[in-house]
């Protein structure tokens, strides 16, 4: 019982950790650059993928219902924005990162090494997911006829540098928490 209620604990914690980085934000291009995604990929790395898609699902379905958890705000319109994509891409990032990081956790690699490898390819699926549903969203709700590479000049590549900065940081911490938390629950 006494475990069940850590991992509670655990999750509450943080999901709010995700919602107070959501508001750490820098205006770039057409979407805000935030630092969500170094928790998601933290919460990907030490959450089992059940928890770690609870929490982004129970973000994702606070944001829609309209409490203003999201970078510029909540509610049912926010599918109409560009940024939306890289939201839900949060959802295909988890289960990635989570399977990389088991898989890769049984060789003789460096823990470190999995869990960078694993937040890139994480990153990958979740700039998929969030191109793909930007370049719908530019042409299809706004009309704005961009093509792909116009989108992902707006949407990702201002964005990869310090993606990739927030992979290497996640990796680090999530390895220090994890074995924290691993002390805390036997």
């Amino acid at each position: 019982m006494k475990k069940v209620v850590n991992y509670m604990i655990q999750d509450a914690l943080l999901l709010a950790l995700l919602i107070v980085f959501t508001f750490i934000k820098f205006p770039l291009g057409a979407i805000q650059f935030t630092m969500q995604l170094l928790v998601v990929f933290i919460i990907s790395l030490i959450c089992n993928l059940k928890d770690s898609l609870f929490i982004v699902g129970l973000y994702l379905i606070l944001g829609l219902i309209g409490l203003p958890i999201f970078s510029t705000g909540g509610g049912l319109y926010y599918v109409y924005q560009p940024s939306f994509g890289f939201l839900m891409g949060f959802l295909f990032l988890c289960p990635c990162v989570h399977l990389i990081q088991k898989g890769l956790s049984k060789s003789k690699l460096n823990p470190y090494f999995v869990n960078i490898f694993a937040t890139f390819i994480g990153l990958l699926v979740d700039y998929l997911c969030g191109l793909f549903y930007a370049y719908f969203i530019f042409n299809y709700h706004l009309h704005a006829n961009y093509h792909f590479l116009k989108v992902f000049s707006l949407v990702i590549a201002p964005f990869i540098i310090f993606d990739l900065i927030k992979c290497v940081l996640a990796a680090i911490i999530s390895k220090k928490l994890k074995d924290v938390l691993t002390i805390l629950n036997p």
